[in-house]
């Protein structure tokens, strides 16, 4: 009889653990054709689009944005963003770039943000932005570059757990990371293309948000 207590309870144990695994926010492929189906995404000047299950920035306006605030709120100050990217192109320069953030509505879209360019470290970082200002917490060593090949599909993840440890991971590995506990809440979830020019763009697909 103690043998079979000790199991039903090392089972509420393990049940206990997974409940606390990262739960799914939501997850959005394109494959509705549109930027209303699956997930409703905006943008200022009504500029991006879906393409081949992709979402496309015209290409025509500088820093280019698009966001989402169709999830359940994250609140405990955890998140785990995956998605992947393609480049169109192969220029090595800190224009050739994007930028992600989760922002929070409640204070004035205050955000943690990651920028990755195409090629190079120049103007690749993390920060977190309050009060309508900026603040780097850090920055990519020129050996942690990467060169998205244009027209390929590449891994991203943009992750910030329990102790506020923020990691940018591309194609698998670490390019940055930092820790910083001045933000909790997330509501939106925004895209930024810097649209240099119209060959300068990026795209992005199977877009999933958990809380980590």
């Amino acid at each position: 009889m103690n043998t079979l207590i000790t199991m039903i309870f090392a089972a509420a144990l393990t049940t206990g653990i997974s409940a606390a695994e990262p739960s799914l926010r939501f997850a959005d492929s394109f494959k509705d054709g549109n930027l209303k189906g699956n997930t409703i995404w905006k943008s200022p000047k009504k500029s991006w689009s879906v393409e081949n299950n992709c979402l496309r920035p015209s290409g025509k306006i500088a820093f280019e944005s698009v966001s989402t605030s169709d999830f359940k709120p994250l609140e405990d100050g955890t998140f785990k963003l995956s998605f992947k990217v393609k480049f169109t192109s192969g220029e090595k320069s800190g224009n050739n770039r994007f930028t992600i953030k989760l922002r929070d509505s409640r204070s004035q879209y205050a955000c943690y943000s990651a920028t990755i360019a195409q090629g190079t470290s120049n103007n690749c970082k993390l920060a977190i932005e309050q009060n309508h200002k900026i603040k780097e917490i850090a920055t990519m060593s020129p050996k942690k570059a990467f060169f998205f090949e244009p027209g390929k599909m590449v891994n991203v993840e943009f992750s910030r757990n329990t102790d506020g440890h923020l990691i940018l991971r591309v194609d698998g590995v670490i390019r940055m990371e930092a820790t910083d506990s001045t933000l909790k809440r997330f509501d939106t979830l925004q895209f930024t293309d810097r649209c240099y020019n119209e060959k300068m763009i990026q795209l992005f697909s199977d877009i999933k948000l958990f809380n980590n």
